[in-house]
């Protein structure tokens, strides 16, 4: 029998890995928005993601991501999975999603206006079509693959 990491994983690593960096979730079918979600609210420091063939993404529906503002309170915000991951991991550098159909515009302009750090965008056999808008906030991205 074989253990993969499911959604249920995504949410210890939130609580209990804050400084967790780089995560590949290549493959992984049980990933879902509410995964990225949970990500986006504890694991501020990741760099580097892969969620490559994570058909559960659809980036369709509306999760409620709460954020700390900066006078430490919290306040929410309905976003879909991979806009919370934008929202929450503004460190991001490499961003892959090979095989993602769901992805939609909206979710690669958030990537492109909340994560400065932007190196790579890989959305290679995705369905999405891509109106870039946002582009003029990626200074240092580099490699970005349709």
């Amino acid at each position: 029998m074989v253990f993969g990491i499911c959604s249920s994983t995504c949410h210890s690593l939130s609580r209990y890995c804050p400084k967790l960096q780089r995560l590949n979730l290549n493959s992984c079918s049980t990933i879902t928005d509410l995964s990225l979600k949970d990500l986006a609210e504890g694991c501020h420091q990741i760099t580097h993601i892969n969620i490559s063939w994570c058909d559960q993404i659809t980036d369709s529906g509306r999760l409620v991501f709460i954020y700390k503002t900066s006078l430490n309170t919290n306040k929410q915000k309905l976003l879909a999975g991979v806009e919370a991951l934008a929202q929450g991991c503004k460190k991001l550098k490499f961003f892959i999603a090979k095989g993602c159909l769901q992805i939609n515009d909206k979710a690669v302009s958030c990537l492109a206006n909340n994560c400065p750090n932007l190196e790579s965008i890989n959305l290679h056999s995705c369905s999405v079509c891509v109106r870039f808008r946002g582009a003029a906030k990626c200074f240092i991205l580099c490699v970005f693959r349709i």
